[in-house]
């Protein structure tokens, strides 16, 4: 096998006939490489690759060659096979377009581990590595992209050996007559999912969604509902797998460990009779999907509804429209946004709001505290980013009335009017989408996360500022601002349903000793050193208590602490914009969907 590799790459190169890809074509190629690499340093090594082509059955790369090239693959599926010790090959993997080849020899200086031979007809950028070895710069910063792809997907590896190498099955139970409304849902999860997902289809009415797929490079099954046969598909490789069935694929899926949905039809007068199994419900309808509507249609069904979907599924909007939601649901990839608190600098949250939205970020859930609770309520209340930057700094205005300074020494009842007057009598559990504000009980010294009740009292609570504004009555207590305990609530955010949270963080860029200051302060007034000092503490215990967001975006934003400095809202603003933009690569590492949307 050793021999076999030695010239073979240049065997290789000859079989590979050299073709014209058009360069709108190479340009649409997305990938972990495209992404992690940044759009410069891809233009300059996309200059010096080969492009080629490859007929089935032809081999990129030989088990055992030494130095093999790196590919980048552009069109088409490949099959990685390795030796097994009886003398046969077992297939380890498909490899699809956007997808590398040849990395782990790059990295690591040994032969190839594994054979990989063209499954279709496919299309290539190559470059051999002894070309890599002269380009200096461009070399570096490939192979530390490609050492990040590799940690990440180290950790997929870890995640499902943890599981017991067991794949995640999800049954998704459809009539016939509402198959319209899911033909785009396998799709969907494929585009949600940063894993290999097969999907497995029983019956032949899901025949135009098996061609459809199948041409993307998917893994697709179209089985008869045999329980023998589908045993065995859900025992592939494949890390999760999507079972789309009608009711006898669905009985016959019964011994499968998975989690299961059943998709009914809202306009139907026997939609509430479905069987007694266990799962939860899709409703194909005309209802929005808000939290209000999912509650009654729970009540009325007397079932959990994880869903709510139009009859057809358009492909404009991605992935924002419900057929994608509906697969971040059943894939547990729903998205939260956990907003921290930081007085002033909570401005920065607007701007995350705008780069957030240029991504192309989905939001199905929020949390937030402090002043990270007002914009997580207008979040799930849909209010656009500008009409609240017009609110801000309407209540920044009413922020400094001075009181009798026996509870505080500011009063906060121009923010509670104001308040009162922007959300009305809403209460949280009618928003549209989930919420839950973090206030702290003085008392009880806890963390309190409110999901339900008034909502402008409840963010005046996790807004007052101890000492600075009174504390506010509430749970047989008094609540204060929820960042002396939960700077960025990414736990609350979880227990929403999150499957995957974007913690915000606020903070400042210096926190130890200066020499000098860069300009001369005048003495304080009490009220200013109460903000100034909590905002230190609220940075410090930022530092020391990060919570595990799976997503971290740090705003770090200097020279703010006093109370006028929510006047400067265009400014802090910008600072979150670029921090969001900045950690965009780690975006899109986790939700590999906004690839389409990156500027």
């Amino acid at each position: 096998m050793q021999d076999d590799g030695v010239g073979a790459a240049e065997n290789r190169r000859a079989a590979g006939a050299s073709v014209t890809i058009p360069t709108n074509s190479v340009a649409l190629v997305q990938g972990p490489l495209n992404r992690v690499l940044g759009a410069s340093a891809w233009a300059n090594l996309r200059e010096r690759m080969h492009e080629r082509t490859y007929a089935v059955g032809e081999r990129l790369v030989v088990q055992g060659e030494l130095r093999p090239d790196f590919f980048l693959i552009v069109e088409g599926v490949t099959s990685v096979t390795a030796a097994t010790s009886r003398g046969d090959r077992r297939e380890l993997g498909k490899i699809l377009a956007g997808e590398c080849v040849g990395e782990m020899s790059l990295l690591t200086g040994e032969p190839a581990s594994a054979e990989v031979s063209a499954v279709t007809s496919v299309r290539v950028l190559s470059i051999s590595q002894e070309e890599l070895s002269r380009l200096g710069s461009i070399r570096s910063e490939l192979f530390e992209a490609l050492s990040a792809i590799l940690a990440t997907r180290l950790k997929l590896a870890n995640e499902r050996l943890v599981a017991h190498d067991t794949a995640i099955v999800r049954i998704v139970c459809c009539p016939p007559s509402l198959i319209g409304a899911l033909q785009e849902l396998p799709t969907a999860i494929a585009g949600t999912t940063t894993g290999r997902t097969a999907v497995v289809l029983i019956g032949q009415e899901w025949a135009s969604a098996a061609a459809d797929l199948s041409a993307r490079g998917a893994d697709v099954r179209i089985l008869a509902d045999d329980a023998a046969h589908i045993a065995e598909a859900v025992s592939s490789d494949a890390r999760e797998i999507l079972l789309l069935c009608d009711e006898a694929g669905f009985r016959a899926a019964e011994g499968v460990e998975a989690r299961r949905f059943h998709v009914v039809d809202a306009s139907s007068p026997t939609a509430g009779v479905v069987h007694d199994a266990e799962g939860a419900l899709v409703v194909v309808g005309d209802a929005p999907w808000t939290v209000p509507t999912m509650r009654r249609l729970s009540e009325s069904y007397g079932r959990p509804v994880a869903a709510i979907i139009p009859r057809t599924s358009g492909r404009d909007g991605a992935p924002r429209r419900p057929i994608d939601k509906l697969a971040r649901v059943i894939t547990d990839r729903t998205v939260g946004v956990a907003f921290g608190a930081g007085a002033a600098k909570g401005l920065g949250h607007l701007g995350v709001l705008r780069a957030l939205e240029d991504l192309g970020t989905p939001i199905d859930m929020v949390s937030g505290c402090s002043i990270g609770s007002a914009v997580a309520a207008c979040v799930a209340s849909h209010m656009p980013v500008d009409t609240f930057g017009e609110i801000v700094t309407r209540v920044a205005k009413r922020a400094i009335r001075p009181t009798l300074p026996i509870h505080s020494f500011l009063s906060n009842a121009a923010i509670k009017d104001e308040l009162r007057h922007v959300v009305g009598e809403q209460r949280i559990e009618d928003l549209e989408l989930p919420l839950s504000i973090v206030a702290v009980d003085i008392y009880r010294r806890a963390a309190i996360s409110f999901t339900s009740g008034l909502l402008w009292p409840r963010i005046a609570a996790s807004m007052a500022i101890p000492g600075v504004y009174p504390a506010s009555a509430g749970m047989g207590s008094y609540l204060v601002d929820g960042g002396v305990l939960s700077p960025v609530p990414v736990r609350q955010c979880r227990e929403l349903g999150a499957g995957i949270v974007v913690g915000i963080r606020l903070t400042a860029t210096e926190t130890s000793p200066r020499d000098e200051l860069d300009f001369r302060p005048k003495k304080p007034y009490a009220v200013e050193s109460f903000i100034r000092s909590f905002d230190i503490m609220l940075n410090r215990i930022s530092e020391m208590s990060r919570e595990p967001a799976d997503v971290n975006v740090e705003v770090c934003i200097e020279g703010t602490g006093g109370i006028r400095d929510f006047q400067r809202v265009s400014e802090i603003s910008e600072q979150g914009y670029a921090a969001t933009m900045g950690a965009s690569r780690d975006l899109q590492a986790r939700l590999p969907y906004l690839k389409a949307h990156a500027t």
